[in-house]
């Protein structure tokens, strides 16, 4: 599986802040739905369970950084957006016969030809809705993100059920 951390910025959600992360976490599911059917054939298959992807995240809040951000992202729903880490199979190689990627010795493959950051590079629309704006994305690489992924939770903004993995 390769890891990258996600963030999943929104567009001002009406309500108290419960109502809102519900409101971002059934955007994030969304997102989770529509990617595994990129990456698997049928998700309801037990043969293909091995390739979902797998989400850890949690509500996020800005912290102050040198340079200036966005407005946007730190006045909308109080700057709360949902981090963390997403793992997901690496894409099958293109050179793989069609019939081999189903039945190889490995099991089946993922049906994805390049890397989740390119795949999202250039499917953004399809992943975005009226709430969620914008998601960014980037490998994580060794010694990368790990602090940062659960800072929320660690400073005690966010509890244990605030944690969803899926």
């Amino acid at each position: 599986m390769n890891s990258y951390y996600f963030n999943f910025m929104f567009n001002k959600i009406a309500g108290n802040e419960a109502s809102r992360k519900e409101r971002m976490w059934s955007d994030v599911q969304r997102v989770h739905h529509l990617l595994t059917r990129q990456i698997v054939r049928n998700r309801k298959s037990d043969a293909w369970r091995h390739l979902w992807p797998i989400f850890i995240l949690c509500p996020d809040f800005p912290v102050p950084k040198n340079k200036k951000a966005n407005v946007k992202a730190h006045n909308a729903n109080d700057g709360l957006h949902i981090g963390g880490v997403v793992l997901a199979p690496p894409p099958c190689p293109s050179y793989v016969p069609k019939g081999i990627r189903q039945h190889s010795s490995l099991g089946k493959l993922s049906r994805m030809k390049v890397h989740l950051d390119q795949h999202f590079e250039e499917k953004m629309p399809q992943y975005l809705t009226d709430k969620l704006y914008r998601i960014d994305i980037s490998p994580v690489r060794y010694g990368t993100m790990a602090d940062y992924t659960l800072k929320a939770f660690k400073s005690g903004k966010v509890q244990y059920d605030d944690i969803r993995v899926f």
